[in-house]
């Protein structure tokens, strides 16, 4: 008996290694026997068609004879889901536009046959009346502006109106003159004097000087 180990990896159609193993020890093979080695590589990845590789790695010697390590090959064939996904949408979306009315051809001809009906177009022709009235406001309002700035230079008299105010106009009435507020002293009341004129001040005669001109 002796003992050996097994390479297992996986490559694709263009020889790159996809997902490769860790070695798996064989112990106790006998002489005539036949043992089953099983193992799983997770992450192939969504080739269709790959290759699968295992390789039986012996002693370099049993018994003076030399052994050399032995490789088999094989194609397994894998189903891409996210290929078959893309696929299916492809063709979900290509019967959608071929065979539904509103997206297909019989969408176009209801389409056309929609447009060139009387009651559509006079529809149209209702909407582009109206916008064509809104835009014709617009322009009425930006080239004849409702309120006028006041401007800046003072008119001259002829061309300025006099102002007609819309009701008479009645002066005020004077006011009274106010009576002057008493001075209270202890419990008598004794009327606030009026203040006496001042007196003018005297304007000063002009200095006069004599001498030679």
């Amino acid at each position: 008996t002796f003992d050996s180990s097994m390479d297992f990896w996986v490559t694709s159609p263009l020889s790159d290694t996809i997902v490769h193993l860790d070695q798996i020890s064989v112990a106790g093979l006998a002489s005539g026997e036949t043992r089953t080695v099983q193992a799983t590589l997770p992450h192939v990845g969504q080739w269709p068609v790959m290759v699968a590789h295992a390789t039986l790695r012996p002693p370099a010697a049993v018994e003076k004879s030399e052994l050399t390590p032995l490789t088999r090959e094989s194609i397994t064939w894998m189903w891409p889901f996210f290929g078959l996904m893309m696929l299916a949408l492809f063709v979900a979306g290509f019967m959608l536009w071929r065979y539904l009315p509103v997206m297909g051809r019989a969408g176009r001809v209801e389409r056309a046959i929609q447009r060139d009906n009387a009651e559509t177009l006079a529809d149209a022709a209702a909407i582009v009346r109206a916008e064509a009235e809104i835009v014709t406001a617009q322009v009425a309002l930006v080239t004849q502006p409702i309120f006028v700035a006041k401007p800046d230079r003072p008119q001259a008299p002829e061309s300025m109106v006099p102002f007609e105010p819309s009701a008479p106009v009645v002066p005020k009435k004077p006011r009274a003159p106010r009576a002057p507020k008493p001075v209270i002293e202890g419990e008598a009341v004794v009327p606030k004097k009026p203040r006496a004129p001042r007196a003018p001040k005297p304007t000063p005669a002009p200095e006069s000087y004599e001498g030679d001109a």
